[in-house]
């Protein structure tokens, strides 16, 4: 994905094992470090709202 900063966002799941690899390639480390918490983080939030959906789908509690 490009960045409005001219940055590139590299997001790749793992080939063998459930992981999910964040790069960012911008031209301030920091700046970096930054986009790749915040992506994370919000990666973070879908799972645990999907997880969360799983879980009521199972209680019955949503019907999908």
């Amino acid at each position: 994905m490009a960045l409005k900063s001219g940055g590139i966002v590299h997001l790749r799941p793992s080939g063998n094992v459930p992981e999910l690899s964040c790069y960012v390639e911008t031209s301030n480390l920091n700046c970096s470090k930054d986009y790749v918490g915040r992506i994370l983080g919000k990666i973070l939030k879908i799972l645990k709202i999907l997880k969360i959906l799983k879980i009521l789908k199972i209680l019955k509690l949503v019907n999908r």
